[in-house]
C-alpha cells in the first residue's frame, strides 16, 4: 500500500546511517523517539478508541491498544530523558541546524501520517470523527514531541478540532486502573493447553 510505504520510508531513513558520528547518532535517536515512539501509531490508536467510545466496537482491540499506548509513551519519555541528558553533556551538538533537521523530518513524517489517515478514512469523514480532527491530533503529538527535546512547536493548534479527542489526550498521560467488573482478560496464546500437576 503506497500510503503505508510512505511511513516505512521515513521510518527506515531514521534508522540508517546513524553510526556515522556521535552527533548523527543523537539526531537519529531523537527522530526515532519523536516520530516512531510518540507519533506514528497514536492517530490509529485514537481512531480505534473513538470507535470503542462512540460505537462500542473494537472492544478486544482496545485492550491491546491500552497496553501498547502506555508502552510507546514510556519509550518516548525515556528517549526524551536520554536526549536531554546528552544535551546537558554536549550542548554544542544541539544547534539551530540540528533542530532544523528535526523540523524538516517532522514535516515529512506529518505529511506521510496524513496520507495514512486519508487512506484509513477512504477520503470520507465519519459521523463521530473527521479526518481533520485526527490530523489536528497528529499536529499536537508532533508539537508535544518537539517540546520534549527542547524544540519549538511547529504547528498552530486549533483546540476546537480536538474537542472529540480530549478524552484520549487525557488518557495518554493518565494513570489507569482496570475496572474489575468490566475487564476482559487478554490471552496471548492460541490453542494453549492447560498444565496440571
Amino acid at each position: 500500500q503506497p500510503e503505508i510505504q510512505g511511513r516505512v520510508e521515513y521510518l527506515k531513513k531514521y534508522l540508517t546511517r546513524a553510526n556515522s558520528s556521535k552527533e548523527a547518532y543523537v539526531l537519529h535517536l531523537t527522530l526515532f523517539t519523536l516520530l516512531i515512539e510518540n507519533v506514528s501509531l497514536f492517530s490509529q490508536f485514537l481512531i480505534i478508541k473513538l470507535f470503542r467510545k462512540e460505537k462500542n466496537m473494537f472492544i478486544d482491540i482496545e485492550s491491546g491498544i491500552n497496553a501498547t499506548q502506555k508502552e510507546e509513551l514510556i519509550h518516548a519519555m525515556f528517549g526524551a530523558y536520554l536526549i536531554n541528558k546528552i544535551k546537558e553533556e554536549y550542548p554544542e551538538w544541539f544547534t539551530a541546524e540540528f533542530y532544523d533537521k528535526i523540523n524538516k523530518a517532522c514535516k515529512k513524517a506529518y505529511e506521510a501520517e496524513c496520507k495514512i489517515v486519508d487512506w484509513i478514512f477512504d477520503n470520507q469523514d465519519l459521523d463521530f470523527v473527521t479526518r481533520e480532527e485526527v490530523k489536528e491530533f497528529i499536529r499536537l503529538r508532533v508539537n508535544d514531541s518537539l517540546s520534549m527535546v527542547g524544540g519549538k512547536p511547529m504547528f498552530e493548534i486549533d483546540w476546537k478540532k480536538l474537542e472529540r479527542c480530549e478524552f484520549f489526550i487525557t488518557e495518554i498521560y493518565a494513570f489507569v486502573r482496570n475496572d474489575f467488573f468490566n475487564n476482559k482478560s487478554a490471552n496471548y496464546t492460541k490453542r494453549a493447553k492447560s498444565v496440571t500437576a
